[in-house]
């Protein structure tokens, strides 16, 4: 009985886990052949960093036609809006 109820008690915490996780998550995929991410939304900053086609990022914010994104190894930057696509 006690086996049961810490085995239903775990599954219960488990899913709240994973629904937190998902829960900052606004996943993307980079639709532009080469995009230049960079510093600040503006096309006049800096370069911070060059993603290719096909890459995953997840959306932070939004600022005009700049979105804040973040990649699966924490890097950081800013691209135009129309270089990805949502896919929630």
């Amino acid at each position: 009985m006690c086996l049961a109820v810490l085995c239903s008690l775990f599954s219960i915490l488990a899913a709240a886990f994973v629904r937190s996780q998902e829960a900052g998550q606004n996943p993307a995929i980079v639709y532009a052949e080469v995009v230049s991410i960079k510093s600040e939304p503006s096309a006049s900053a800096k370069d911070a960093f060059i993603l290719h086609e096909g890459t995953k990022v997840n959306i932070k914010e939004t600022v005009g036609n700049w979105s804040k994104v973040v990649l699966a190894d924490d890097s950081v930057g800013w691209v135009e809006k129309d270089a990805i696509r949502a896919l929630k």
